[in-house]
């Protein structure tokens, strides 16, 4: 059998998993910053020399995302209205589906595998009309998936693929259960089932991937 396997079965599964409970419950490891409300600028200064009333500073979003999610608007009063007015749910991370949509398990070497991002998405933010060389822009630019979630993590504390303590524990669970599997075949003995905290959705479906096994 691969030697990959069993950490891909452990890859996998953590992905569905953490995929699941972040981008369609926003249920973060981590407990996730609010989006910023609305923020205020100085006034114009009128040609009397007094100051107008303050402005908010706004948050604006490019037409092509804009469109792609639904909304006519590209202006929002603050980062919580543009997420409120796309129904967004909290701790989701997930506007246009995007980043999550490149969500890969990859193995390193030929023993490891690594959780991340692929790909690349309709960013958010306006860009230039032309190209560096001066040319008409004929596409929306795409920005790499694994940068979104780069990003996500420097404006809101929040890893979004990190596991939590009991998945954690599932994963682990699940190579003690292959281990003790292991000598059982060797003793000659039936595998006996054992308690953990795990989360056990997530331990079955590791079991699952591997071998079929529980």
């Amino acid at each position: 059998m691969s030697r990959l396997a069993q950490p891909m079965a452990l890859g996998e599964a953590l992905a569905h998993r953490v995929s699941q409970r972040v981008s369609q419950r926003g249920d973060t490891a981590t407990a996730a910053k609010a989006y910023a409300g609305e923020r205020m600028r100085r006034g114009r200064t009128r040609k009397d020399g007094s100051i107008g009333k303050p402005r908010p500073f706004g948050f604006v979003v490019s037409k092509d995302y804009a469109q792609a999610i639904g909304l006519q608007d590209t202006w929002f009063e603050s980062s919580a209205d543009f997420h409120r007015k796309a129904n967004v749910r909290a701790g989701s991370f997930r506007v246009s589906g995007g980043m999550w949509s490149g969500l890969q398990v990859r193995n390193v070497g030929s023993s490891g595998v690594v959780v991340d991002f692929a790909g690349s998405s309709l960013g958010s933010s306006r860009q230039s009309s032309r190209t560096a060389s001066g040319r008409a822009r004929r596409r929306a630019v795409k920005v790499r998936n694994q940068l979104k979630a780069g990003t996500v993590f420097r404006t809101s504390g929040v890893n979004v693929i990190q596991p939590k303590d009991n998945e954690t524990d599932a994963l682990v669970a699940a190579v003690c259960r292959w281990s003790q599997n292991i000598t059982g075949r060797i003793l000659g003995a039936d595998a006996e089932k054992f308690s953990t905290t795990a989360d056990q959705q997530l331990l079955q479906m590791v079991l699952q991937r591997f071998d079929g096994s529980r």
